[in-house]
This record gives structure tokens, sequence and C-alpha cells, in this order.
């Protein structure tokens, strides 16, 4: 689904409310970095895990940024402060119910997009 969705794309909660617009696209790596076991603090750039083709993203808890990294997500932005807590959420590719009419319809509502660490 991923390849149907670029950056700057409305995205909409499951109750049909706009909440942001898409700044980053992911698409899933199975082989991405997990956090199986304790995380070097030399290979962590602080607490968050690294990926060398993602850079910083996403910037969630380690388990968390790792089960993004495999499924693939999307980097929702809003100059909303009401709409994402930090004005910034990520939502996993499971997230997503669909991509129509150049909007990204969650099938979740906003509670339930990940914020960042």
């Amino acid at each position: 689904m991923t390849d149907r969705i670029t950056t700057g794309m409305p995205v909409v909660d499951a109750r049909g409310e706009e909440i942001g617009t898409v700044a980053l696209v992911r698409p899933a790596d199975p082989n991405a970095v997990t956090v199986e076991g304790a995380v070097d603090p030399q290979d962590a750039i602080g607490d968050e895990v690294p990926h060398p083709q993602v850079g910083d993203e996403p910037a969630t808890a380690p388990d968390v940024a790792a089960r993004l990294l495999r499924t693939g997500f999307i980097k929702i932005s809003t100059t909303e402060p009401a709409a994402l807590a930090g004005g910034v959420g990520y939502a996993s590719v499971e997230q997503l119910a669909a991509v129509d009419a150049g909007v990204v319809r969650l099938a979740v509502p906003r509670s339930e997009v990940t914020p960042p660490a």
C-alpha cells in the first residue's frame, strides 16, 4: 500500500477527521534491525533504533521503532496541536485502511497513532 502514498497527502483517521499530512513514507523491511536483547549504546541514537537507510526515523521507543521498520509506516505531521500530540505521529501499514482520491485513510482513531518518544 505504501507504493501509492506520497509526501504531502492528507491523512484522515477512522472517524473521517483530517489529522495531518504524510511527512515520510517507509515501506516494510522484514530485515530491519530488531531490539531483541540489549541495544549497544554505541549503536543506538539516544533511545532510538538506528537504521542505515532510514536514519533516525521512526523517533519512537526502540521496540516500537523495530516493529514499524519491519511492517512499514508513514509519519504524519500537523500544524494543529490538538490533532496529534507534539504535531507528529506514526501509523504502521497495518493501521492504514485505504488510499483513495489522494487521501490516506486510517483504520484507527487519532488516539491510536503512535506518538514520538
